[in-house]
């Protein structure tokens, strides 16, 4: 019996998934997506459902900020892709020959693919020391299901995950210590704006220990503690939260694929290694998203998803991934596009900087 056939198999259903089924849809390619989760959308779907599961006054902004993930998903539904989902487990055969198994030893199906794309995201990452039970030390994900809020609340990261989040359970009555290893909060942003916002924030309500190290975390009653002591080295000291969310970023999620068996070159973080059409180093495997280089952005994702489907249809494509934005969802909002004050004087470009107070301009006005 011959294989079901497709141009294109892509493995996640997140928005970089999602963007690449769609663009290669409207090139006519057959499309097959396979992912773990029952529906589309990757983890913004799953942090909304949970979001609407909060208190919806102080989460409403939030939420709508994902709207073009619903737009998205639609697009996604009308284009014609199949997909297949529920399936937990997948093997890659070198002739592109898929195995995705059932959950739970459910039947296993195969199929055959022109080519692959892998998009399948990222996961929380942890540290030595701290292990999440999404209960009182959480991740993300847990600390949108919380069903209480938390008196007192650490967020171990001074990221934009841990500051968005940070900021909404402060604006929800708990106590909010950030605590992050390095000397600033929002690693990667302009300085002068960094330094500003946290002095915002400090008005808000929350309390920040920077060049500080977690050492470990434990439980104790219903809450949790941790070990604290200076990033530089020197004397520790214990603090007890109710909950502690750990914000020190994300990891690409690759397991069960059989990546290493097939070849497919891993970078020392586990990110896969592309070449500039995000080919693999085994041929027809291609990798878009939070698992290669670069930040992990899902507009970042989507538009590698529509051009390496571009590529695979015959034409020609290219991102600038200087004129990709960042946005940080915390109040008031951070946008930021281009370099830094910072990495242009690392790299000796000359530039002359300039700045504008928001205060005065109507919208600030017209919203206090």
């Amino acid at each position: 019996m011959s294989l079901p056939q497709y141009d294109y198999v892509i493995i996640g259903a997140g928005p970089a998934g999602m963007a690449a089924a769609v663009e290669a849809r409207q090139h006519g390619l057959n499309v097959l997506v396979l992912d773990e989760q029952p529906a589309v959308g990757g983890q913004i779907y799953r942090n909304i459902e949970d979001l609407e599961r909060q208190r919806r006054d102080e989460f409403e902004k939030l939420g709508a900020d994902y709207q073009e993930a619903f737009e998205l998903a639609q697009r996604f539904r009308a284009s014609g892709a199949e997909y297949r989902p529920g399936r937990s487990i997948w093997q890659i055969d070198p002739d592109l020959t898929l195995y995705h198994i059932g959950q739970d030893g459910g039947p296993s199906e195969t199929c055959h693919a022109q080519r692959i794309l892998i998009a399948t995201g990222s996961a929380p990452a942890s540290l030595p020391g701290l292990q999440i039970d999404e209960k009182t030390i959480v991740s993300s994900t847990g600390a949108l299901a919380l069903n209480k809020v938390p008196e007192k609340l650490a967020v171990i990261g001074a990221g934009y995950i841990g500051l968005e989040l940070g900021t909404v359970w402060a604006r929800l009555g708990a106590e909010v210590q950030v605590i992050e290893y390095l000397d600033r909060i929002l690693p990667g942003m302009d300085a002068e704006v960094a330094q500003k916002f946290q002095a915002i924030l400090e008005k808000q309500g929350l309390s920040f220990q920077l060049s500080t190290a977690v050492q470990s975390a434990s439980h104790k009653g219903k809450g949790v503690e941790l070990e604290l002591a200076p990033a530089a080295g020197g004397k520790t000291e214990k603090r007890s939260f109710d909950v502690a969310l750990v914000a020190v970023g994300r990891k690409p999620h690759t397991q069960g694929l059989g990546l290493e068996g097939l070849g497919v070159d891993l970078s020392e973080r586990g990110q896969i290694e592309v070449d500039e059409d995000f080919e693999t180093s085994v041929p027809g495997i291609f990798a878009i998203g939070d698992v290669i280089a670069g930040p992990m952005l899902a507009h970042k994702g989507s538009e590698e998803g529509v051009m390496v489907a571009e590529l695979i249809a015959g034409q020609s494509g290219h991102i600038n991934y200087d004129s990709i934005p960042w946005v940080i969802y915390t109040h008031p909002e951070i946008a930021a596009v281009g370099k830094t004050e910072q990495e242009l004087k690392a790299e000796g470009v000359d530039y002359k900087a300039g700045s504008f107070p928001f205060a005065a301009i109507g919208r600030a006005l017209a919203s206090g």
